[in-house]
């Protein structure tokens, strides 16, 4: 299940409609006293202050309608539009489905109506919704997806102490700094904070020791991630990704990622230590793109890695794959795999373009892969092959400074390329066992 999917699949229910109905100012008995509700004509809690099915709403009309009411036992979501106002809202206690504040809908509709999409993000650019407002007496709601709002905190849902889902979505929430305003909500077990600029804190937010999913992604300014601290699993994928988070220590009793864990394009990212304590990652580890990331840990913990991935770390200097419990890689049809499409591939094992590493060691664990690929790393020197026996292809490629290869237990490999690297001699590695080989480029035989 991709990332998102629970998402997109959830949201998709939120565009249904319900009529409005007509009603005027009445006392409403809730069975320990009368209140008095500011029922106007027109509101859909006319007869009740329930209503029983989903609410979308899509102009303020909508939201007028729903002064009074105290219960949706369906989903509320409240679209993009200008002058949105939530204080009708203020006697709302219980949602059972998702509240979605924000156009909820727009993927579904970008291509029905284009003009719609992008009305609604020209308002959302020029500060939609920048109070929430109405919201303070929200006691219980299913799921909570929060987009596009404009509001700088979250303090309006300081009365919310149940999300029955367990699921949080933000995503371009332009000026929210911290989640403060959810301290009473039970610990999250999904959690995805997408393109929030000006995010630098997850203080307020509860996080489950077992999580479904974490993604943190396009929040330049986080660097706080303190709330972290209980995390020991992942179901889904962990994804960090353009952050500043300047290490991982609040993950430091992280142990299982069941579906991959990513760090990309974390600027201030100096150095994972603790992903020392992963014991299984079943879809792989990738580090892309982390132009501080100056060293990876001592994985020897690790059972379990299906794919490991290393590519435009500027600072990274070494990398030593020492896994001495880990089991093998699983093989798949070489067939299968383009060489130029490495997410659809399993197996492999990719370093490429970090500048400034020397050395890469295969010193236990790695005994049986698909794929090895080395390619372009300006000032890798030596490479160990240490505890490889058979490859399906092995790729060494466009390493200038490369002038030793060591082949360690290496026995067969099915694809060998070695191209493009001026100072190395092959002359060892064309010995391998290979019912293909390409050499070219290399101290033996120069690029034409």
């Amino acid at each position: 299940m991709s990332r998102r999917t629970i998402i997109s699949t959830c949201l998709r229910c939120l565009t249904l409609g319900s009529s409005i109905l007509a009603c005027s100012n009445r006392h409403v008995d809730l069975g320990g006293g009368t209140v008095a509700q500011e029922v106007q004509r027109g509101s859909r809690c006319s007869a009740s202050t329930i209503v029983s099915d989903d609410v979308s709403v899509a102009d303020q009309d909508d939201l007028d309608a729903l002064l009074g009411c105290e219960e949706i036992r369906g989903d509320l979501s409240v679209s993009v539009f200008e002058g949105t106002d939530l204080r009708p809202l203020r006697h709302l206690r219980v949602v059972d489905g998702w509240v979605a504040l924000g156009d909820a809908t727009l993927s579904t509709v970008a291509e029905a109506a284009p003009a719609k999409v992008d009305r609604a993000q020209q308002i959302i650019e020029a500060g939609w919704l920048p109070s929430l407002e109405g919201v303070e007496s929200l006691e219980r709601v299913g799921g909570l997806v929060l987009q596009g709002l404009s509001a700088p905190d979250l303090r309006a849902f300081e009365s919310l102490r149940s999300v029955g889902n367990e699921t949080l979505y933000i995503s371009g929430a332009k000026n929210l700094i911290d989640l403060r305003g959810l301290e009473q909500v039970p610990p999250f077990t999904w959690i995805e904070l997408n393109g929030n600029p000006s995010l630098e804190s997850l203080e307020g937010l509860q996080v489950a020791s077992s999580l479904q999913q974490l993604i943190l992604e396009s929040t330049p300014r986080l660097a706080d991630i303190g709330a972290l601290s209980s995390v020991e699993s992942v179901e889904g994928a962990l994804f960090l990704a353009d952050t500043s988070v300047p290490n991982l220590d609040a993950l430091s009793h992280l142990n299982v990622v069941y579906s991959g864990l990513g760090l990309i394009g974390n600027a201030q990212l100096t150095q994972v230590d603790a992903l020392a304590s992963l014991i299984n990652v079943s879809g792989g580890l990738a580090f892309y793109r982390n132009p501080k990331l100056e060293r990876l840990p001592d994985f020897s913990n690790l059972l379990n890695i299906d794919d490991f991935r290393a590519r435009d770390n500027a600072e990274l200097s070494a990398i030593s794959f020492n896994f001495p419990h880990r089991q093998m890689v699983s093989l798949i049809d070489p067939s299968d795999l383009d060489i130029d499409d490495w997410d659809t591939s399993s197996g492999v094992i990719e370093i490429g373009s970090n500048p400034k590493l020397e050395t890469l060691a295969f010193e236990a664990g790695f005994t049986v892969a698909h794929v090895v690929y080395v390619h372009d790393n300006g000032g890798l020197t030596r490479l160990e092959l240490g505890s490889l026996r058979r490859l399906d292809r092995l790729t060494i490629k466009g390493n200038a400074n490369l002038t030793d290869v060591n082949l360690g237990e290496l026995q067969t490999v099915d694809s060998l390329s070695v191209g493009d690297n001026p100072r190395l001699d092959p002359s060892e590695l064309r010995n391998v066992r290979t019912f293909e080989s390409e050499f070219s480029g290399n101290a033996d035989e120069p690029a034409p």
